[in-house]
C-alpha cells in the first residue's frame, strides 16, 4: 500500500513513537526484529555523547498500565520486553507521584499499555502526568503505545458520541486498533460524520504498527512494521 504524506504539526522536539495494534511485535523474532532494532537505535541516538551513559549510570524504562488496571502479568511482560532492549530496570507507574518524581533524562523508553481507552485516559489526562509526558517527548524520549496506548498518543472517533475524542495528539491523526474484522466501525462512523474535520484515519490491524521518527514535521517519515497500517480518507468507501 502507498501511504500518503500526512500533515503533522507537532510540539517542539517530539520524540520517536511506535504505535502498535497489539503486543505481537514486541518479542523480537522474525516479525518483531525490525521493531526491536528500531527501538535500540532510537535509544542509542538519544544518549549519543551522554556522559552519564558512558559512565555506566543505568537507564530505566517506564511502564504505565492504567488502561489494563495495572495487571501485574502485563507489567511482567513489559519487563521481559525491555530486557531484550538492554533495559533491566522497569518502573511500574501506578500513581502520579511515582511518575513526576522520575527524571525524564533517565528514562530510555516508555510503554503505554493496551486495555480500556477511557480507563487509561483517566490517568494520562491528569495535568501533572501530561506535563511530564510533554517534557519527556520534548527531550527526544521514546514512547511505545500498544492498542489503547497507541490511541492515547493520538486521537480517535467515538461511535457513541459521534465526535472526535482527542488524547495526547503527539500523532495528529485519528487512530483505530484491530477493528479490521468488523470492517473498521470507528472509521465508518467518522466518514459518515460532519463533526470531525480531521482528514485522515489510520487503522492498525492485528500484528500491525507504525514507527514515527523524532522531530517529524510530516508523517512522511512513518514506517510500517509487521502487517503495517491502513490509511482512510473521508471520501473513500470501506468494502
Amino acid at each position: 500500500m502507498t501511504h500518503p504524506v500526512l500533515s503533522h504539526p507537532v510540539l517542539t522536539h517530539i520524540g520517536p513513537m511506535a504505535l502498535l495494534a497489539d503486543s505481537q511485535l514486541l518479542f523480537g523474532g522474525e516479525k518483531g526484529g525490525p521493531l526491536s532494532q528500531w527501538v535500540m537505535d532510537q535509544m542509542s541516538a538519544r544518549y549519543a555523547g551522554d556522559v552519564s551513559s558512558a559512565s555506566g549510570i543505568s537507564k530505566k524504562a517506564v511502564y504505565i498500565g492504567a488502561a489494563n488496571g495495572n495487571a501485574i502479568e502485563f507489567y511482567q511482560m513489559a519487563t521481559d520486553v525491555c530486557r531484550q532492549w538492554g533495559v533491566d530496570s522497569v518502573v511500574h507507574v501506578e500513581n502520579v507521584k511515582q511518575l513526576v518524581d522520575l527524571s525524564v533524562e533517565n528514562i530510555a523508553v516508555m510503554i503505554l499499555a493496551g486495555g480500556d481507552v477511557a480507563l487509561g485516559w483517566n490517568f494520562l489526562s491528569q495535568p501533572s502526568v501530561r506535563n511530564w509526558l510533554n517534557h519527556y517527548t520534548q527531550t527526544n524520549g521514546l514512547i511505545v503505545g500498544i492498542s489503547a496506548g497507541a490511541i492515547h498518543l493520538a486521537s480517535t472517533f467515538s461511535k457513541g458520541c459521534g465526535s472526535r475524542v482527542c488524547f495526547l495528539e503527539y500523532c495528529t491523526v485519528n487512530i483505530a486498533a484491530h477493528e479490521e474484522q468488523e470492517r473498521w466501525p470507528s472509521v465508518r462512523s467518522w466518514q459518515q460524520s460532519t463533526n470531525d474535520e480531521q482528514l485522515l484515519f489510520i487503522g492498525l490491524p492485528f500484528g500491525g504498527g507504525v514507527l514515527i521518527e523524532p522531530n517529524a514535521v510530516m508523517f512522511e517519515g512513518a514506517r510500517a512494521i509487521g502487517k503495517g497500517y491502513e490509511v482512510f480518507e473521508k471520501h473513500t468507501t470501506i468494502i
